[in-house]
């Protein structure tokens, strides 16, 4: 309950990629892990992510450019008008 809510992301996300070293898995879903983080710890998550997207696939929901700048392949969804538009770009 002392920890920051970046220190939280930081130690859970460790536990998570600890377990994968163990227990692989094909994918994960992460949800704005990156919402509690200051730039420069977005920074060293967006390095490692990268690293780790070489053994699984990894789909981050995400709106800072740090992770969106690592990203091998970004899809944007978004509303206009009555309708949703989709929009993929690939590196």
């Amino acid at each position: 309950s002392f920890l920051s809510g970046g220190e939280k992301t930081l130690s859970s996300l460790a536990v998570v990629f600890s377990i994968q070293t163990l227990k692989p898995t094909s994918w994960y879903l992460l949800d704005e892990i990156d919402a509690a983080l200051d730039f420069k710890n977005v920074s060293k998550v967006s390095i490692y992510l990268l690293i780790q997207s070489t053994f699984c696939q990894i789909f981050i929901v995400s709106l800072r450019n740090n992770i969106l700048a690592k990203a091998i392949h970004i899809i944007g969804v978004f509303r206009i008008f009555s309708g949703t538009r989709i929009i993929s770009y690939r590196k």
